[in-house]
């Protein structure tokens, strides 16, 4: 441990530095801190336009950044405190003191923290007096009594808030830094490396260089190595190297990785940094790819993004302004409150907005303002409260006067949102008072700007919170008051499908001809390589499908991973991580941008029906699709008739020309999303030479039927031959002109076979006078679980690994996942004539649910879902409470079967295991017990231990992270 002074002493020539510490915010990803605290702000002043605390480039601090405080105060004495759990969640450490580094830029100021033990207590420091000019270091300490004056913290402790205090401070900044925790720290937080920005992407063709921060918390010299790997989207490797690296005892170092050229594509990192006591490894991302530079469509729909801009410091925003340039976003949605936007009666309180906007319109970018909640005091005549409608009309109207002339005045400002999510809890009041307020709202905007487009409230259209029948009749008596009908819809393209499909109907039934547009809709990516990667997909199937329809414009959520501003949020929903890196989903939407810029939505064709394909004309008349296999990662082999070459593009927008042979051209699809130009007037219709005729799903260790449709659309015979990748000839026919045949072979599967897609590559050869083509067939083959009718002979399918384990909280009161002793689970199904028969015995030592209804799954229970051949999703949660053995519906087709199920279950605990039987209707679920019958199910268990939920333990996914049925697995019926 490091000597500790025992007061609060300001170092100016050393450094009193022994102990161990953990840097918890040396502001190097310039990001922002949440304001919490406010006192003798000048009226009309606000986060972040006028105050935030954030990082910013410092060339006079080590690593390049410091903390910026913006400041504007109006009062002798003032107070701003920040908060981001992004830095309470770095680390907890028996502390003993706070260091950290200032320059007061000539303020009279202090700064104290707010720390929160481990019993979620707040402990308050003695304010620090920032004196003298330029950087200085300071150290705290927390044993001190006479310093805090409070009684000893519950350790270990985190940093929760930082507060300054301002004397005679007008309007300007100060600069803080390297705020660090010293005492006892873990190995893992006392040597971390972060990546060095150098950019959102990387160009094909250049030199890429990789370079990081290794920061030592101990007081002596460290010396270690720095590795490096990184690995394709496929998980190849594609490079490794390591670094020897030396850091100073409480110092940095910086090492490079030339890489080199890497293809056009997203990659994943694992760096690692080791010593003879140390071993950690962070990992990250890099993108490869033609960036966009700026706007590249100019129709709608348009393609837009929500970025928290009136949130964000100057520095970030700055930054994040080079991202969507490198995106080519079209638009963004900028969420203010109507306190920000006119907090008083005058227009001049919008200044401080169109400062945030300017840079953003002068990129050519457009903007949706959305009022998201809060009316200013003046336009309510009950006690303010900022979820409620205003109720004061005419102030209201002079309040949407000035906002309208705002937007009249700062062209590119075309759309105007009226509030976040009415229907739920952002709203606190009736929907008769939110469409009264609605055509005040409509009416005044277009008294002073006529072109801007008014969109309806972003409802939700489908949530448990949902105030009953809202979203309808939102938009049946608002009716003439809205050009644009808003909805969101987060999660799953099926979940986006039945949103938009419900939306469109509703409109239809009252001749309401307007366009949609979605202000908010995401999927969480999570934070391990497997979830990441869905997200990707995930985003171009829901753009692909908005795109398809009458949609205006379409807004991801969000540019950037903010958990680090709400607790426990795991607002995971980024393009970009918090640390900077770019996402495979960033790539995947740049290159859609590009893919899909000034297309328009055609007829539909079917290329295959083992696909999902959207139809577009591009400007010069030519056919753009895009497709993805019907079941994720399968893939299909299909052919068309043309003459001209065709251009296919993966995700990322690796384009190869496919040039055509015979009049065929030959087309394997990808796993993941992709796309086909096909020049105006070349494609002359599809043909199959060779294809499956059904999808195939069969169980490990058993053999799967192969059909084929072979067919020669040729005036020549031909001989086509088909073989396995090892060459032996698996089928030989000869096919007179015009001829088709069906045809069988059967493939073993592997008995240690996963769960999931096996691909199996055949080579055909096609034969005949003037013909002679070589294709690799993909047969893709669903490895499913195999249902029988006897349960006790079922095999067990088991998840008791750390790949399926999420943990919901950082307590460091509660004890980590170890082994299946702690958390696992293994499940056995049956059918009979009217029931599936789930059967889960799960190890958890200690039970407890006190939740019922809708909320059994907060305790300790079992979700299971289902979702039927043709398309139909069901979710159950089991559970064992004080009143039994319970089951509840939670989604269920057409919200037919939603509630309490009363069907044969069976919960019991047996010493530390819970063992669960429940019989599922065959008929609610929409499973046939026949044999052959092929279904999607995935199943996840929670953990409480009457500590709350804190973690869960999944079988594939769809469930947790969001409600994704595409992610289930299969199974099918013996």
């Amino acid at each position: 441990m490091r000597f500790l002074i025992t007061l609060v002493t300001l170092v100016s020539f050393f450094q009193i530095c022994y102990a161990d510490k953990a840097v918890v915010e040396d502001f190097s990803d310039c990001g922002t801190w949440r304001q919490r605290d406010r006192k003798g702000n000048t009226p009309g002043s606000w986060f972040a336009a006028d105050q935030s605390l954030g990082g910013a480039p410092c060339k006079a601090r080590p690593d390049g950044y410091a903390g910026v405080l913006h400041f504007d105060m109006s009062e002798k004495k003032s107070v701003t405190g920040f908060e981001r759990f992004k830095v309470a969640s770095a680390a907890s450490v028996f502390a003993d003191a706070i260091e950290f580094s200032a320059d007061n830029c000539g303020q009279d100021a202090k700064v104290y923290f707010i720390l929160q033990d481990s019993l979620k207590k707040n402990y308050y420091t003695k304010p620090v007096s920032l004196r003298g000019n330029g950087w200085q270091d300071y150290i705290l300490d927390l044993n001190d009594k006479t310093v805090n004056g409070y009684a000893k913290m519950e350790q270990p402790v985190r940093l929760f808030r930082v507060v300054f205090v301002l004397n005679n401070a007008k309007k300007g900044i100060l600069m803080i830094d390297d705020i660090a925790l010293c005492g006892d720290v873990s190995r893992k937080n006392v040597l971390t490396v972060k990546p060095v920005y150098n950019g959102i992407i990387n160009k094909p063709g250049d030199d890429i260089v990789m370079k990081y921060m290794v920061r030592n918390g101990q007081a002596g010299a460290i010396s270690g190595k720095l590795s490096l790997e990184v690995y394709d989207y496929s998980d190849k490797p594609v490079y490794k190297g390591e670094k020897s690296v030396n850091v100073k005892g409480d110092g940095v170092a910086f090492a490079e990785f030339a890489i080199g050229k890497l293809p056009i594509g997203s990659y994943y990192t694992k760096v690692g940094i080791s010593t003879s006591r140390i071993n950690n490894e962070f990992n990250g991302w890099l993108a490869v790819a033609n960036a966009n530079g700026k706007r590249v469509n100019s129709i709608p729909m348009f393609f837009g993004v929500q970025d928290t801009t009136s949130w964000n410091c100057p520095s970030e925003n700055k930054l994040h302004l080079t991202w969507l340039k490198a995106l080519g976003a079209d638009i963004i949605r900028f969420g203010s409150t109507g306190g920000r936007l006119t907090a008083m009666n005058n227009y001049e309180c919008l200044e401080a907005t169109r400062r945030q906007v300017k840079p953003i319109l002068d990129a050519g970018i457009l903007i949706c303002l959305s009022y998201i909640e809060s009316p200013p005091t003046w336009v309510q005549n009950k006690p303010y409260f900022h979820r409620r409608m205003p109720d004061k009309m005419p102030e209201l109207a002079e309040h949407m006067r000035l906002i309208g002339k705002f937007t009249a005045e700062n062209p590119g400002i075309n759309y105007f949102e009226w509030w976040n999510e009415p229907d739920i809890g952002f709203l606190s009041d009736t929907k008769d008072n939110y469409v009264k307020c609605l055509k005040v709202v409509y009416t005044n905007l277009k008294k002073e700007n006529p072109k801007l487009n008014v969109t309806t409230g972003g409802v939700t259209i489908k949530h448990p919170k949902e105030k009953k029948n809202f979203s309808r009749d939102m938009y049946w008596e608002g009716k003439g008051y809205f050009d644009i009908a808003c909805f969101h819809a987060h999660g799953s393209l099926s979940n986006y499908v039945e949103r938009n499909n419900m939306v469109e109907k509703w409109l239809k039934e009252k001749n309401i001809n307007v366009p949609l547009c979605n202000t908010e809709t995401g999927e969480r990516s999570g934070y391990k390589v497997p979830s990441i990667k869905k997200q990707a997909a995930t985003l171009v199937k829901k753009i692909t499908f908005a795109r398809s329809r009458h949609t205006e414009f379409y807004i991801w959520f969000t540019l950037q991973d903010y958990w680090d501003m709400d607790a426990k949020a795991d607002d995971s929903f980024g393009l970009i991580t918090s640390d900077n890196q770019p996402k495979p989903s960033f790539i995947a939407y740049t290159n859609l941008i590009k893919q899909l810029a000034n297309t328009v939505p055609a007829a539909p064709v079917e290329l295959d029906p083992a696909l999902q394909t959207f139809h577009f004309k591009d400007a010069a008349g030519g056919d753009v699709f895009v497709c993805w296999p019907d079941i994720d990662g399968n893939s299909v082999m299909f052919s068309l008739k043309t003459d001209k070459p065709i251009m296919i593009s993966n995700m990322f927008g690796v384009e190869k020309t496919l040039k055509p042979l015979n009049g065929i051209v030959d087309i394997q699809s990808m796993k993941e999303p992709f796309y086909l130009h096909i020049p105006k007037g070349a494609m002359q219709g599809r043909v199959s030479l060779v294809k499956l005729a059904k999808q195939i799903f069969a169980a490990s260790g058993k053999d799967a039927v192969i059909d084929f449709d072979i067919n020669n659309p040729w005036r020549e015979k031909i001989t086509v031959k088909i073989s396995d990748s090892d060459g032996r000839q698996l089928l030989t026919i000869d096919l007179n002109p015009g001829k088709q045949v069906s045809k069988q072979i059967t493939k073993k599967i592997p008995a240690n076979a996963p769960m999931g897609p096996l691909v199996v590559n055949l080579n055909v050869y096609v034969q005949g006078k003037g013909i002679s083509r070589r294709m690799q067939l993909p047969v893709s083959i669903n490895v499913a679980y195999e249902v029988g009718d006897n349960l006790s002979t079922a095999p067990a399918f088991k998840v008791d690994t750390l790949g399926c384990v999420r943990e919901m909280t950082y307590d460091p009161a509660i004890p980590r996942w170890r082994n299946a002793e702690d958390l696992s689970a293994s499940l056995k199904m049956s059918v009979e004539p009217k029931y599936l028969n789930v059967a889960l015995d799960v190890k958890d030592d200690i039970h407890s649910n006190k939740h019922n209804g809708v909320n059994l799954w907060n305790g300790d229970s079992v979700q299971f879902a289902v979702m039927s051949r043709d398309g139909r999703h069901t979710e159950v949660t089991f559970a064992l409470t004080g009143k039994g053995s319970e089951v509840w519906c939670h989604i269920s087709p057409a919200g037919k079967y939603l509630g309490r199920w009363t069907v044969p279950a069976k919960i019991t605990r047996h010493g530390k295991s819970t063992v669960y039987n429940v019989k599922l209707p065959l008929d609610r679920l929409s499973i046939k017990p026949e044999p052959g019958t092929p279904f999607r199910f995935s199943f996840l268990v929670n953990e409480d231990d009457g500590m709350g939920r804190v973690r869960w333990i999944e079988h594939f996914g769809g469930i947790g992270f969001s409600k994704n049925p595409t992610e289930f697995g299969w199974a099918v019926i013996k």
